[in-house]
């Protein structure tokens, strides 16, 4: 990446150490990655006609994705590609259609207790060892019971709007989980 290569150079000219150059590249890769996430989820929102669904679902699915894991693709690339088709699948499903609210609510229960007892799934790049599970697990359940209480919220206020993209929250999480549970299989 030219970008990397270049803030490398500036760096060991300025006599910074090398293996701090090292981690100021992965810090700058983590948040190229962030950044394009945010971009892909709320262009996907822009293009459903609901910027601000988007910007809401991504504060909702970031820390649940954070600790639950799920699954990696091997590339951006890739990473770029499945998300997007993710996204799109999960606003063209939920957010377009008009469905009772009986089934969002159950749809919620069915991913929430998947999400609740499959959680955290590593991946090859990420081994989990017995305490990074077990601090990834409390973690999860108490976002999944925050989102939960957020969901029952909306259910008794009748805002269903709010209580759609918590479905579509824990449908994304759910699916990442399912699919990076296929691929720990593998290694």
């Amino acid at each position: 990446m030219i970008g990397f290569a270049f803030v490398k150079n500036k760096f060991i000219q300025k006599n910074i150490m090398p293996e701090n150059v090292e981690i100021v590249q992965y810090g700058m890769k983590v948040l190229a990655s962030n950044l394009l996430g945010i971009f892909i989820i709320l262009g996907v929102g822009a293009c459903f006609g609901s910027l601000s669904t988007g910007i809401i679902l991504w504060t909702l699915v970031l820390p649940l994705r954070k600790y639950a894991g799920g699954y990696h693709a091997k590339s951006r690339g890739r990473c770029f590609l499945i998300s997007t088709g993710i996204l799109l699948l999960v606003f063209a499903v939920f957010y377009q259609q008009d469905w009772r609210t009986e089934l969002y609510v159950l749809i919620v229960i069915v991913s929430g207790i998947y999400i609740f007892v499959s959680s955290p799934v590593g991946n090859k790049n990420k081994i989990l060892d017995t305490i990074e599970i077990r601090v990834y697990r409390r973690r999860t359940r108490i976002v999944l019971i925050i989102e939960s209480v957020l969901f029952i919220l909306a259910y008794m206020m009748r805002w269903k709007r709010v209580m759609i993209i918590i479905t579509m929250s824990f449908s994304i999480v759910g699916i990442s989980l399912i699919a990076g549970k296929r691929a720990e299989r593998y290694y």
